[in-house]
């Protein structure tokens, strides 16, 4: 296999797996559902393979004694079979010389479609998306609709289209002869357009098929009444007004209702085990007092449930131990890693523990972990790199500990999916000038070493303007705020041109500022719904917190998020546990079960824009831009 193919297989791969984790529990049976079970990924028993290649040899054969349109019509079967036969360089160089300009439009569309196909198994979504769209005025045969919507679906996921993707599945549905295949599509539909914000699905408008809109005004109240049961019945009874025939109203409904009554009940006493004195008082005191928040205004909303709390300065068993000792039917907490670890060692727990860190790879039984992870933060941005497009890095990340262990993340997911690391450099965070290691990383050295050669040679003045490296078309940055606000203008100064920065949250404040964020521009960043966007500006428990604790929420602002999250996550276990690929939206990210009891976070993504971050929502050709980026340019 030569390094071509085997970044295919990697970035396939990646497609596969980023794709299995939405669709777990969706057993699809159907060629034109799912993505990443494409005929092209299929696998082939070794003698199905043998047959489905000799019978490709044989269309060739009887192709090269036939006449026009004949001919054009075998060799595309011999080439669909290449394909079922995973053998796509030999497919895509047949498919090359198979000349359709003389054809009925049905053999033209047929050598897209798998043209298309082709391109979508090497993740190129933009010369896919080429090949599958067949022109307005020419009619399409019925038996390759499904096909091309299907397809289609594909590059528009592939290229985080995500609503448009969701389009083609709902163009799909009418075509879908069998009932299952129409539930797993439905279930495509849901899971595709949960990746989209909370912005983009308020978008929701008239101009859209009465299906889609229907689809993404029932997530909008998923979203909005996770934990209210009360209140998702009476919206959903005025979504079932609207929109009378829509299949959600026999899958979805049940479960959405189901699901808010079952993580709206607490039974039995929380206990809640924190450090709240000590070095590591104040990230406990925020996690409280967000924990707290969410209960008072879970009774509120009709949620009862009593919550102990204990402070973990004398040791996290012994504060577990008394919380047993008192009733506590979940324990939420402790907080450090190493309490975490004790807790582990007691061996069998008697009652469910959701710790609030990530420190064992191994959980025993009843132990939930739950944390803000800077590791999982580093796999979404090497993933969502891979899936924009791009291949070869350099990174840009801090002396130390810290710096070294997600820089070990970082290299070993983006090589695992064929992504190449050209250069690292490090820089000492303390400081203020970081053009060293920048020069170092753009390689702007060795092009002024070359300006002071050909002086030399000339022996006069030469018109000169350095050069960066062209062979990195993405930068990792890792950085906090602090650093990213002189690193970002120094990339500039050395000549970074308009390759992507991509960072992790903590380029981010998690509060507004446009006077010390103004040179951010540009930068490419995940984080919570908690920081960005409607969740920050229009969330009343935001704005509570803010008004009662300014200092301490605009020090720690994410630990509050993680101390709501924790609370409205206590009643959920079960269902997580018991639903695979159930998804809770929280305050910290859309949270979702592994399969070692992990609680994981997919997050949100954000520009700054003016100094300001603005969620990236859709535009109309598919291009990701920060909301609100063109009013701004107005």
């Amino acid at each position: 296999m030569n390094n071509l193919q085997v970044k295919r297989h990697h970035l396939t791969r990646l497609g596969i797996l980023t794709l299995t984790a939405l669709l777990i529990g969706c057993s699809t049976t159907s060629r034109y559902l799912g993505y990443g079970d494409s005929p092209s990924r299929t696998p082939v028993q070794v003698e199905d393979r043998s047959k489905t290649l000799d019978g490709a040899q044989q269309w060739l054969v009887l192709s090269a004694r036939s006449p026009t349109p004949l001919r054009q019509e075998y060799q595309l079967n011999a080439a669909e079979l290449l394909l079922r036969a995973n053998n796509h360089d030999d497919a895509k160089t047949l498919l090359s010389i198979i000349d359709t300009s003389s054809v009925d439009y049905s053999l033209q569309l047929r050598k897209s479609l798998l043209q298309g196909e082709i391109a979508i198994f090497e993740m190129d979504a933009r010369s896919a998306l080429r090949w599958l769209q067949p022109p307005e005025d020419y009619p399409i045969a019925d038996e390759l609709r499904p096909q091309l919507h299907s397809l289609r679906g594909q590059a528009f996921y592939l290229s985080s289209r995500w609503q448009q993707s969701a389009a083609e599945r709902v163009a799909l549905e009418p075509l879908l002869l069998d009932p299952l295949d129409v539930n797993d599509n439905h279930q495509i539909i849901w899971l595709t357009l949960s990746l989209l914000s909370d912005e983009a699905l308020s978008a929701a408008a008239d101009e859209l098929p009465s299906m889609l809109n229907g689809w993404m005004e029932l997530l909008a109240i998923s979203r909005a009444y996770r934990f209210q049961a009360s209140q998702m019945e009476s919206a959903l009874a005025n979504w079932q007004a609207r929109y009378p025939t829509h299949p959600g109203m026999q899958q979805r409904i049940p479960d959405m209702l189901a699901q808010a009554r079952e993580v709206s009940r607490l039974d039995g006493p929380l206990a809640l085990l924190l450090p709240l004195s000590g070095k590591h008082a104040a990230a406990g005191h925020a996690i409280r007092d967000g924990f707290l928040a969410a209960h008072y205004a879970g009774k509120d909303e009709g949620r009862n449930g009593e919550v102990r709390i204990y402070d973990t300065i004398g040791g996290a068993e012994q504060a577990y131990n008394a919380a047993l000792r008192d009733g506590a039917q979940l324990v939420i907490g402790p907080l450090r890693k190493q309490a975490v670890t004790d807790i582990a060692s007691i061996g069998s727990l008697q009652v469910p523990v959701l710790a609030l860190n990530h420190a064992l790879s191994d959980t025993p039984r009843n132990l939930y972990q739950f944390g803000l992870s800077p590791e999982d933060e580093i796999v979404q941005i090497a993933d969502q790199a891979l899936m924009d497009g791009y291949s070869s890095a350099i990174a840009l990340v801090p002396n130390g500990a810290w710096g070294d262990r997600l820089l070990q993340t970082l290299q070993n997911r983006w090589e695992q999916f064929g992504g190449e690391m050209l250069e690292v450099q490090r820089y000492t965070s303390s400081g203020s000038d970081f053009s060293a290691p920048i020069r170092a990383l753009l390689d702007t050295d060795a092009s002024q070493s070359r300006k002071r050669a050909l002086t030399r040679i000339i022996g006069g003045k030469v018109k000169f303007e350095p050069r960066r490296r062209q062979d990195a078309d993405i930068i990792f940055m890792l950085a906090f705020p602090r650093q990213a606000r002189l690193i970002r203008p120094q990339l500039k100064f050395h000549y970074l041109g308009k390759i992507p920065i991509y960072a992790t949250s903590h380029v981010y404040t998690g509060h507004p500022d446009k006077a010390k964020d103004r040179d951010m521009d540009g930068i490419l960043f995940c984080d919570m719904p908690w920081t960005l966007g409607k969740s920050q500006q229009h969330n009343p428990l935001r704005q509570q917190l803010q008004t009662l604790w300014p200092k301490q929420m605009k020090r720690s602002a994410r630990l509050y998020a993680l101390g709501i999250d924790a609370y409205n996550l206590a009643p959920a276990l079960n269902v997580l546990a018991n639903r695979p690929g159930t998804r809770v939206e929280g305050e910290s990210g859309t949270l979702y079960l592994d399969e070692q009891h992990n609680i994981r976070r997919i997050l949100r993504w954000a520009s700054f824009v003016r100094g300001e971050p603005r969620p990236l929502v859709q535009a109309a050709a598919g291009v990701k831009t920060p909301s609100g980026a063109q009013a701004d340019e107005q």
